[in-house]
């Protein structure tokens, strides 16, 4: 067998599914049991985090959402959609997804994303408070970051890096839309800047 034959024949072999992949899989076989953290960071590692970093997303989502803005809800799934099959993981397409779904009255998919989106913003909210880099919470990109302040109707005011105790922490000022109160959330930034994200 020549070199050239046997890395053909390397390269055709199917490979394994990540991590990743198999979480992904089950969740939407039904399985709604699974560990949504790991969910999250098991992308971060995966080959399917790799694809992703080569698109452009953030344009995705703007469409997503300027669709929904404008009630054309086919196409805002649609685009969520699209941004699913990179990311499953991004919480914004899940919203977008769940209030599209539900105003074209395709309740079940709807109820779908509603405990994805729930789940994994759940997933950040119980790794801690925000309210001290004790206490942060953990996140996976600068997205999370925004997906959580907009969840709770706050707006940024300023940011700051702040290295603490061998970890990396995003001191966000924010204030909240509905009180119009000033605080500052604390997120640990160590795997979005390992990642440089």
């Amino acid at each position: 067998m020549s070199f050239r034959e046997f890395l053909s024949g390397l390269l055709s072999r199917p490979r394994p599914k990540s991590r990743y992949a198999l979480l992904v899989e089950r969740l939407r076989g039904g399985d709604s049991s699974i560990d949504f953290t790991l969910l999250r960071t098991s992308f971060m590692e995966s080959p399917e985090f790799e694809v992703s970093k080569g698109l452009d997303l953030d344009q995705q989502k703007k469409a997503a959402f300027a669709a929904l803005s404008s009630r054309d809800f086919r196409t805002a799934a649609q685009v969520a959609g699209a941004i699913l099959g990179a990311s499953f993981i991004d919480m914004d397409a899940h919203f977008v997804k769940y209030i599209a779904r539900g105003e074209i009255r395709e309740t079940e998919q709807a109820k779908f994303h509603k405990m994805v989106f729930t789940r994994l913003l759940k997933s950040i909210t119980d790794s801690g408070d925000g309210k001290s880099p004790a206490t942060a919470y953990h996140v996976i990109s600068i997205a999370e970051e925004y997906a959580l302040m907009r969840v709770f109707r706050m707006v940024l005011i300023r940011q700051h890096l702040l290295r603490e105790g061998g970890h990396a922490y995003d001191q966000m000022e924010v204030k909240d839309l509905n009180s119009g109160v000033t605080a500052t959330l604390y997120f640990n930034v160590d795997i979005p800047l390992r990642h440089a994200l």
